[in-house]
């Protein structure tokens, strides 16, 4: 099942660290132009400087990597300037395919990515991904080159993709929808669902999920991902 998603591992996390730090609080709406935020008051003991309270805890998760060569089959078939050697960053060029290709396009593809090193592989990827803010935003790159494109196509599928494993893992972890959080690595191919709860001591419904019913959850994400809105 994890080779047919194209994902290589899939890990608990059994002590997953969050942190929460709140500068203040706001006043107004929720509009950018409306809100103000009111940093806490000064006084004795914390000197010069601004208060931040700071909470740290520790949480459960479960960490899912995909496989690099499924990925760059994936940017093969959407963006075609990855075989243009003129428009790539480095040596490395993916297979050129039809607009519509063939079973048999798909899996000549295939076999020309895997023939590229581990190394390769992750040279490319890391090559053209281009770092992404807190909000989503491209920092440096435009639609318009292939760093740019391959940036926007894997933030936004790793993107649906924790959303599609959030939504399954409510159903079969036994945590609420608005309990369970996603952070994402996209420059590891990698995301984390975790757990929002600030108790201090876990339920272990993410080990139970990964150990006994992890073929459950990858079914239903692979049956209902393309409902993902």
């Amino acid at each position: 099942d994890l080779d047919r998603l194209g994902l290589k591992g899939v890990r608990v996390i059994e002590d997953f660290p969050v942190q929460t730090f709140v500068y203040g609080y706001t006043r107004g709406g929720r509009e950018e132009d409306e809100a103000k935020l009111n940093a806490f008051s000064q006084n004795a003991s914390s000197g010069d400087g601004t208060p931040i309270f700071v909470d740290t805890s520790e949480t459960e998760a479960t960490q899912f990597d995909l496989d690099p060569a499924a990925v760059l089959l994936w940017l093969a078939v959407n963006i075609p300037e990855t075989s243009d050697e003129r428009s790539v960053r480095g040596d490395i060029t993916l297979p050129e395919l039809p607009a519509d290709p063939s079973e048999a396009d798909l899996k000549r593809a295939r076999t020309a990515i895997q023939e590229f090193s581990d190394a390769e592989q992750w040279a490319f990827l890391l090559n053209h991904l281009d770092p992404v803010d807190q909000y989503g935003r491209f920092e440096t790159s435009t639609d318009d080159t292939v760093e740019g494109q391959v940036t926007k196509y894997v933030f936004e599928m790793l993107h649906t993709l924790s959303h599609v494993l959030l939504k399954q893992a409510s159903t079969i972890s036994g945590f609420d929808r608005t309990n369970l959080s996603e952070f994402l690595f996209p420059r590891a191919l990698s995301l984390v669902i975790y757990t929002n709860n600030r108790e201090e001591f876990n339920i272990g419904g993410m080990t139970t999920m990964v150990e006994q019913q992890l073929d459950d959850l990858l079914g239903q994400a692979r049956a209902h991902g393309n409902e993902c809105m």
